[in-house]
């Protein structure tokens, strides 16, 4: 009996301690555009996010649910992720943002016609969103960076191929920062 009432009292302390160090340091930004910050812990249900926050003198954690949330972001060791919903099409995508800047760089999976899942990038320039797949990256960039001429030359080319999407896109970035300050002298 003693040993039953131990391993059920190691269990249940596993359990909250588990809890508690799930909990990552995050915030989320609501459909009116407030941002919250707090320690997040995260549930995915079939695409469908719910988290919960606890924000700092409250009790209980504050529930959002995936679709009013507009984006999130949770820090990982020194660095964050940020994720966004933003409607593509006729569908409401979760996506991760792995580039910010004049043009933003967006990653999900989408199943293809093998049925095996493969990434595919977002850039987004102001109201304008274009897909980027990998087999037909190489037109695709090079008509997106036609106004900047020395990334077009290599795109294709080593390093600069459809996994170094968003590297490519720091570089267009640059490439218009470095024009930008040119202009103003």
């Amino acid at each position: 009996m003693k040993i039953i009432l131990y391993s059920l009292t190691l269990l249940f302390c596993l359990g909250i301690t588990q809890s508690l160090f799930a909990q990552k340091e995050g915030y989320v930004v609501n459909s009116k555009g407030d941002t919250t910050k707090g320690k997040m812990k995260m549930k995915l249900y079939k695409q469908e996010e719910e988290i919960s926050l606890w924000i700092e003198g409250k009790k209980k954690p504050r529930v959002y649910k995936g679709r009013v949330l507009t984006a999130y972001g949770i820090k990982k060791g020194k660095t964050w992720k940020h994720y966004e919903r933003k409607k593509v099409g006729r569908e409401r995508l979760q996506l991760e943002r792995l580039v910010n800047g004049k043009v933003k760089v967006f990653m999900f999976f989408e199943e293809n016609s093998f049925g095996k899942e493969e990434p595919i990038y977002l850039l987004e320039k102001g109201d304008e969103i274009q897909r980027i797949r990998s087999t037909t990256y190489e037109k695709e960039l090079k008509r997106y960076f036609e106004d900047c001429e020395k990334l077009v030359e290599r795109v294709g080319k080593g390093g600069y191929k459809f996994k170094n999407t968003p590297d490519m896109v720091e570089e267009y970035n640059r490439c218009w920062k470095s024009e930008e300050e040119t202009e103003e002298k």
